[in-house]
Formats: structure tokens, C-alpha cells, sequence
């Protein structure tokens, strides 16, 4: 009892023991906290390369024919991507590919995979997507639809073939994106007040998941259609079921890049180990673990990891723009401003990251350059082009 008495109230001497002075404890605490730094300075420096290893990214040792099987994966993954209208994760899966190509010339590693994957298709989609003649012409009316931006007409074409078991999963991701579209949409562009816009789309999703849940019930979506019901668990503020169902995306279609961005943003702040998993499966998981260690200003680990993925794509702006991007929040302006002003001389029309760089040349009084932009560079935003 006496010993807990002690234990309790800091000022009571234990057994005759006496506390030691506390000027005493300084030298002690202070080595203390220097081995702590040191431990975390080297160990977590070196904690960043081995996670890129245990992803199997020793991309140095990467003979050719892994080298071609990673192009012809990209390839295939743009046109599936562009098939459905996802123009920004196509965009990104293509720019990562040619970013393998030597400056100067053509890689033999592109040049041997070009010969051996044969020319491209001819129709729109890979054969594989669709099922009867009578399903592909349907789908062609729909798409042409979807790329004229009338979503609603895209969804009602296709609604009578959901419940059938020879739907094919492109038809199904089709409607199902088309309508998650509309429904987003619609709350823009119409003119009503913020609360009865929000039950409209809530009940609107509610139909919408419950659609989609039956038909992964009965027949398992595939990763594109799964994509599409975590948006709607999103929308719906359903956080847990849509990480469970992004993260069966990300398995099912590791290149499509929407997948990790909306898995990441709900994966920030917290490990998850299901998530961990995913992002081991695959070296797309690569690119998605030094995003969220960006998001979660892990700014040592996410930078091992660029530096390592560089060795595949040494000529990513993407993997540039995110080692400027992590320079500058460390306020290393300097080699931030060195790495933008490279990725403007190669593609001078880019967006992405310039709003840092602008702020770069805020802080070190160089307004005037931020005026000098090349013409034509916000043509992205003018005009209507067709697709999402």
C-alpha cells in the first residue's frame, strides 16, 4: 500500500530512497532525445526504400521482358480507360507511358513492344466487353450519347438490360457512371435550394446503390463498376462501405488511377491494413503509397519513393510535379522552382502544380515571370469538348 501511496503522489520518498536532483536528469534526457532523432533520421529514411522493395520495384533489375509486358499493360489500360470515359485517369496512364520512351529517341523497350502487341483495334472497344451483336449496337448508341454529354438518355437507353445475367460489366459500368453523372449534374444545373437539391440527389444515389448492389450480388461487378458504387457510397457518406468497395476496384483495375485518388482520400491520416494490402498487390500501389505519404507530409518516405518509381518512368512530369510539389511544402523554393521551370520547358501548356510555382515566384519577387505564360495555355478551359 505504502509503495502505491508513493507511486501516486510524486513528492513521497519510496523506502528510504531519495529523488534524484532534477538538474541530475538533464544530461540524461538530452542523450536520450538525441539517439531518438538519429533512430528516427536513418531508420525512417531507410524504412522508405524498403517499402518500395517489398512492393517488388527493384525496377534496375528489370529485364526487357518485364519492361514490355509494363508498356503493353499501359496500353491496353489507356484504351480501356478512354473506351469508358475516363478521360482524366486515361490521360494519366498514357503520359506514364510514353514517359518510358529515351530522350532523344525511341526505346527499345517501346519499339519491341510496339512489334509484338500488333496494330490496334479497330472497333471502339476490345471484343471482349461485349456480348451480342444486337448488345454492341446498343452500346454505340449509348456511348455516343455519353460522349455527347447526354447522360441521362445514355442511362435510360441502357436501364432495361441491367437485370439481364448477359449484361456484359461494360454495359453495366456504362449505366451505372452515366447515371451517377446525371444525378451530379442535375444538381448543378438546376435551379433549386441547397436542401431539397441534396435530398433530391440523396434519394436519387439511395436507387442508385440499391440497383448496383443487386447486380453485384447476383453477378460480381467488375473493378470499373465497382469504381462507380463507391462514388455512390461516398456521396451517401457511406465511408467504410466505399473504402471496402474501392479497394476491390483498385484490385480488380490497377490502372485506373480514379480508383487509388478516391481510395486515397479516404485512407489519409490512418493506416489501414486491407488497404496496405491493395496497394502490395501491384506496382500501381507504388504510385498510390508515395501519394498518401504526401497527404500525410511523410515527405522523406513519399520522396524515396518517387525517386525509386523514376527509375521505370525517368521521364514522368507527374513523378516531377510531386518532387516539386514536395520541395515546396518543405519551402525548399529553390529546387521547387528549378524542377517546375523543367517541366514547363517540356510541356509548357501543363496545369498541374503551377499554382505553387506561381506562388514561387510571389515569395521571391518575381511576379513579373508569372505573366509571362505562353498563349494558349487555359485553351483546356475554353469551349465544350465532349467527355468527362
Amino acid at each position: 500500500r505504502d509503495s502505491i501511496v508513493s507511486s501516486q503522489n510524486p513528492s513521497t520518498e519510496v523506502a528510504g530512497l531519495e529523488r534524484p536532483h532534477p538538474t541530475l536528469l538533464w544530461p540524461f534526457r538530452c542523450c536520450c532525445c538525441f539517439v531518438f532523432l538519429f533512430c528516427v533520421f536513418v531508420f525512417g529514411k531507410t524504412s522508405a526504400v524498403q517499402d518500395c522493395e517489398s512492393l517488388g520495384l527493384t525496377f534496375d533489375e528489370m529485364d526487357q521482358d518485364e519492361r514490355q509486358r509494363v508498356v503493353r499493360d499501359l496500353r491496353q489500360a489507356v484504351r480501356r480507360l478512354s473506351q469508358r470515359g475516363l478521360i482524366r485517369s486515361s490521360q494519366w496512364a498514357a503520359e506514364l507511358l510514353c514517359s518510358m520512351r529515351k530522350k532523344g529517341g525511341i526505346d527499345d523497350v517501346m519499339e519491341a513492344s510496339t512489334a509484338s502487341s500488333g496494330s490496334s483495334p479497330s472497333r471502339p472497344w476490345d471484343e471482349s466487353v461485349v456480348g451480342s451483336s444486337d448488345e454492341e449496337d446498343l452500346l454505340l448508341l449509348a456511348k455516343a450519347y455519353f460522349d455527347g454529354r447526354e447522360y441521362r438518355r445514355c442511362a435510360h437507353v441502357l436501364e432495361d438490360r441491367i437485370d439481364d445475367a448477359q449484361a456484359s460489366p461494360f454495359l453495366v459500368f456504362l449505366w451505372a457512371y452515366a447515371s451517377y453523372i446525371s444525378v451530379e449534374k442535375r444538381q448543378t444545373d438546376e435551379q433549386r435550394d441547397h436542401r431539397t437539391a441534396l435530398e433530391a440527389k440523396t434519394r436519387e444515389f439511395c436507387q442508385l446503390r440499391g440497383q448496383l448492389e443487386r447486380r453485384h450480388a447476383k453477378y460480381p461487378l467488375d473493378g470499373f463498376g465497382c469504381y462507380v458504387l463507391g462514388l455512390v457510397y461516398k456521396g451517401l457518406d457511406q465511408i467504410d462501405a466505399a473504402r471496402d468497395i474501392l479497394i476491390e476496384a483498385a484490385s480488380k483495375e490497377p490502372f485506373h488511377w480514379g480508383s487509388w485518388l478516391e481510395l486515397a482520400d479516404l485512407s489519409t491520416g490512418h493506416r489501414n491494413s486491407a488497404v496496405d494490402r491493395v496497394a502490395r498487390s501491384h506496382w500501381m500501389g507504388a504510385f498510390f503509397s508515395a501519394y498518401i505519404e504526401v497527404l500525410n507530409q511523410d515527405y522523406e518516405r513519399a520522396r524515396a519513393s518517387y525517386q525509386m518509381l523514376q527509375e521505370l518512368f525517368p521521364r514522368s512530369l507527374y513523378i516531377d510535379s510531386q518532387l516539386a510539389q514536395i520541395a515546396y511544402n518543405e519551402r525548399d523554393f529553390d529546387d521547387a522552382q528549378t524542377v517546375f521551370e523543367s517541366i514547363r520547358q517540356r510541356d509548357p501548356l501543363r496545369l498541374d502544380g503551377m499554382d505553387s510555382y506561381s506562388n514561387i515566384l510571389y515569395v521571391k519577387e518575381k511576379r513579373v515571370r508569372t505573366g509571362n505564360q505562353p498563349v494558349g495555355i487555359w485553351d483546356r478551359f475554353s469551349g465544350c469538348s465532349p467527355g468527362v
